[in-house]
């Protein structure tokens, strides 16, 4: 049963389809101010055709189903301050909710700090999500993005 769900009331195994993306280049974020990610890189895809587009940091889901939605996002060591990552995620009907908030002190001035979270939601088609990430260090402090292993990512998977 490798990397497939058993549902017991369809009596079928469901494989989830997955797609990754990763920050391209580390972005700055300014203290006290909200700030959406973008620059997004496709990282890995186990589907035969989209489920999810991205354009300039806003997912766009594009199939009916239930999506579980993961982030991490780890910041530059700065010791001061705290700092949060969200999902926010908007229906079509307009309806605006946040998923998979953390919020976190600083390790200190040598460790990275690093928030993440997690949603399960039913999905429909228009339906879109952005990845937020706030700080209050009292100046500009990136979020790690390029090629490093640990860099910000956000994992999304359809199970229908």
């Amino acid at each position: 049963m490798s990397n497939q769900l058993f549902s017991n009331s369809l009596k079928t195994y469901i494989k989830p389809r997955f797609v990754e993306y990763a920050l391209a280049i580390s972005q700055n974020t300014i203290t006290g101010t909200e700030h959406v990610i973008t620059s997004w890189t496709k990282t890995q895809d186990k589907e035969v055709g989209s489920f999810v587009t991205e354009d300039n940091g806003i997912f766009t889901i594009t199939k009916n189903g239930y999506y579980g939605i993961n982030l991490i996002t780890p910041w530059v060591p700065n010791a001061t301050g705290l700092r949060y990552s969200f999902i926010q995620y908007t229906h079509v009907s307009g309806i605006i909710q946040n998923f998979g908030y953390q919020t976190t002190l600083s390790v200190g001035a040598s460790l990275a700090t690093v928030c993440s979270g997690s949603m399960l939601i039913r999905g429909e088609v228009g339906d879109t999500f952005i990845l937020k990430t706030f700080q209050n260090s009292g100046g500009t402090l990136n979020i790690v993005g390029g090629s490093v292993q640990l860099r910000t990512k956000i994992g999304i998977s359809l199970y229908n």
